[in-house]
């Protein structure tokens, strides 16, 4: 037939002609750079907005019904949590989620006992704000923070404003999972106390509750805060613990293999919810079992494609990931580690040196083969019967006992080698990569964290281990504890160690700070202005002359106001604006945000009746002028 005497020679003359190339292929690198950051922007531009949509929840003073969604966090006078508003079904703030934040009782205890827990319902007595940006130099931007994790608003209760009324009637799975993780921290707390139950309960399951300011600073101080979150590093110890005590005997069976690496996968979700689903805690679940699932069909288990696709689903289910701190900082931490793991492998000229027990043995047994072959052969009677002598005749069967030591120890010199290896690439790759988000975001950088991580990363591998029996082998619990109890008292120890040291942070900051700023303080207020002067209760400075108005009337009316270009009026200011006016005549009429309501709604109906420009530094955030003002 025709169509089989067609050759190449017969093909139309466009087919035969050379491939053009293609035109990502024409460009170079840095144009491919300059091109992906144009799109990332055009990409990021619109999402930047979108992820700030979270509606306002603003509500004057009155009582509400709040249910818990996470367990509350001890501070020195208040806790905190997340919460939930309910209410009828045509209510218009039903269902938004807040902060609230109440004063703490004096009967409360240190381990958290008498707080409400996760899915009690509280009657709040209070004001809600939304959730703005104070605005404040050098402060991050806690309203944005809030936004973007679906939190529309705060409310703060004084002591004696909130009630316990009883529980939700239909909790969640995932509500009740909580619960069992306060369980498990009260077993803790049969045992431990003080600083060693905080790092032990954020440590395996998550609840940052019981962790005190100071041990707070001193891990942050020294680069090991990320100990205390669950992140990839505590999900990897335990995924390794599981596949070495299980995975590993299970792999002569494929099913058994694939049923266990799915058993697997439902307890690494158990344990998500467990600790509470933080962000850190997914996205590591997320990596994990994409590479748990890759090795069980024969595929490479951590590449740049898993990270990729991993950092896609997060993305896909909230695109407003993009840009949270963690997201940013432990994906850049990850690719860095598999490319430094790629291109950095354990150098092979000491791999020859370190190899397996069957190779050195071998060669044990050969090289004293020769040397009693050598011997042979220069006793031999003739050249015939030297030559029939076999090199496997003289190899002895079993080696001697010092060759067996020897052997055994180089074996686990080159297991500390390479451990020693892995954990200095990783931990350099991972701070290399995210020095630059982290002199951003965060202005300092831990110069100890390097030599810190072969200390604290060792521990915590045996103190989750250690946990994990102290659960699982409930007889042993006493002595059990008194191991935790002896490595948790090693990692307090070597991180405060650490943090003494000399030059132990480096801390930079990007800008100074403004030569003029009223902070927005819900406290007390607060002004940071060098270069003024008070005479009284009005500050004189080169940028501007401020009144400040707290209760406190000067002597004497004057008879003609004295001209000022803020009157700030802050917590304890009674009477009217008019009577204030009488004082001072100002340019504009700051609103601080310690005002009570009913003078904050006052003052401002007041000023814009006499149309006096505000400042509003609840809504506005912080007051700032510039050096050139």
């Amino acid at each position: 037939p025709r169509s089989r005497r067609i050759s190449a020679g017969f093909l139309p003359r466009k087919t035969m002609q050379k491939p053009q190339a293609h035109i990502l292929s024409r460009l170079t690198p840095v144009t491919l750079v300059a091109l992906t950051f144009v799109v990332v922007l055009l990409v990021a531009e619109p999402l930047w907005h979108w992820s700030l949509c979270e509606p306002l929840t603003e509500a004057p003073v009155g009582t509400r019904r709040v249910m818990l969604q996470e367990t509350p966090r001890l501070k020195a006078k208040t806790w905190s949590a997340r919460a939930v508003l309910l209410g009828e079904a045509a209510d218009t703030l039903r269902g938004r989620r807040l902060m609230l934040t109440a004063m703490k009782d004096k009967t409360v205890t240190g381990t958290g006992k008498d707080l409400p827990s996760v899915g009690d319902i509280l009657l709040v007595h209070g004001a809600i704000q939304a959730a703005r940006d104070t605005h404040n130099p050098g402060e991050m931007a806690y309203g944005t923070w809030l936004r973007r994790h679906g939190i529309s608003g705060t409310l703060f209760c004084y002591n004696g404003s909130w009630k316990r009324v009883g529980e939700s009637p239909s909790l969640p799975w995932h509500f009740r999972l909580l619960r069992w993780r306060e369980k498990m921290v009260q077993t803790y707390a049969a045992h431990f106390q003080g600083a060693e139950l905080g790092v032990l309960a954020a440590m395996t399951v998550g609840d940052k509750s019981l962790l005190d300011a100071a041990t707070r600073d001193e891990f942050s101080a020294v680069g090991a805060s990320h100990i205390l979150a669950l992140s990839g590093l505590h999900l990897g110890i335990l995924v390794t613990l599981f596949s070495l005590c299980l995975l590993r005997w299970l792999r002569r069976w494929r099913w058994a293999e694939i049923g266990a690496g799915i058993g697997g996968l439902l307890l690494m979700a158990v344990f998500v919810m467990l600790a509470g689903a933080p962000a850190s805690l997914i996205r590591a679940a997320v990596m994990l079992g994409l590479a748990l699932l890759c090795s069980l069909f024969e595929r490479r288990g951590l590449s740049l494609n898993n990270l990729c696709l991993a950092a896609l689903l997060i993305l896909l289910y909230d695109p407003r990931t993009l840009f949270d701190t963690g997201f940013q900082l432990s994906f850049t931490a990850v690719g860095a580690i598999v490319v430094a793991v790629r291109y950095l492998p354990f150098p092979e000229r000491w791999q020859r040196w370190f190899s397996t027990r069957m190779q050195l043995t071998e060669d044990a047994r050969e090289k004293i083969g020769r040397e009693l072959l050598k011997e042979a052969m220069m006793t031999a009677p003739s050249v015939e019967e030297a030559q029939r002598l076999e090199l496997t005749d003289f190899m002895p069967a079993t080696l001697p006992w010092h060759r067996r030591l020897f052997i055994s120890l180089r074996l686990w010199t080159g297991s500390l080698c390479r451990l020693l290896w892995d954990m200095t690439v990783v931990s350099l790759a991972a701070q290399v990569a995210t020095l630059p988000l982290v002199l951003y975001y965060f202005h300092t950088l831990p110069l100890w964290g390097l030599p810190l991580s072969f200390v604290v990363i060792p521990l915590a591998y045996l103190i989750l281990l250690a946990a994990v029996l102290f659960f699982v082998l409930v007889p042993l619990r006493s002595v059990l504890a008194v191991v935790l109890k002896g490595l948790l008292t090693a990692l307090i120890g070597a991180v405060g160690g650490f943090a003494d040291l000399p030059g132990g942070r480096l801390t930079y900051h990007w800008e100074e700070t403004p030569p003029f700023v009223i902070y927005s303080r819900p406290v007390r207020p607060e002004i940071h202005c060098p270069s003024g002067q008070w005479q009284g209760d009005v500050l004189l400075s080169p940028y501007a002359r401020v009144a400040r108005v707290d209760g406190r009337r000067p002597y004497g009316k004057p008879q003609q106001p004295l001209s000022v270009d803020y009157l700030w009026l802050c917590r304890g200011v009674k009477g009217g604006l008019a009577d204030w006016l009488s004082y001072y005549a100002p340019k504009t009429v700051v609103l601080d945000a310690t005002l009570t309501p009913y003078y904050y709604n006052r003052y401002t109906h007041e000023a814009d009746s006499l149309r006096l420009p505000i400042h509003d530094i609840r809504r506005q955030g912080a007051l700032i002028l510039p050096a050139n003002n």
